[in-house]
């Protein structure tokens, strides 16, 4: 999977921001963006070195106008961290930021070995 998110997405640079460090990164963005007026939050993979996840961030503007990415989940943590762009999430679908986590982990479940896929329980599948 590390392989993969460094040869399909473009690396960028996140700046720290709030740290909440709750595992609901996705839900942190939609917060801030909401909570802002923003129009869209990154979807991202990054790279913590002992597993690759996939994480939502905000993107802000400086004076500027300029675009810059900041994490709302893990704070200074982000700055040992590795961030690939995977795409953005606009507004008109912050309210099914959960569907739209769950759905990409269904398409990055595919690369994984099997024995990995059928440890993988997503949030709308019954556990056994």
């Amino acid at each position: 999977m590390r392989a993969f998110s460094r040869t399909a997405f473009n690396r960028i640079e996140v700046k720290p921001w709030e740290i909440h460090y709750n595992f609901r990164c996705h839900l942190n963005s939609v917060h801030y963006a909401k909570k802002l007026k923003h129009n869209r939050v990154a979807m991202v993979m990054y790279d913590n070195w002992d597993y690759i996840s996939i994480h939502f961030i905000n993107v802000y503007k400086d004076k500027k106008w300029d675009d810059y990415f900041v994490d709302n989940t893990v704070g200074e943590w982000s700055s040992s961290y590795d961030y690939y762009f995977v795409r953005w999430i606009m507004k008109d679908n912050f309210d099914n930021i959960w569907r739209t986590f769950t759905d990409f982990r269904r398409q990055l479940n595919k690369f994984l070995p099997i024995w990995l896929r059928l440890t993988t329980i997503f949030d709308d599948e019954k556990y056994f």
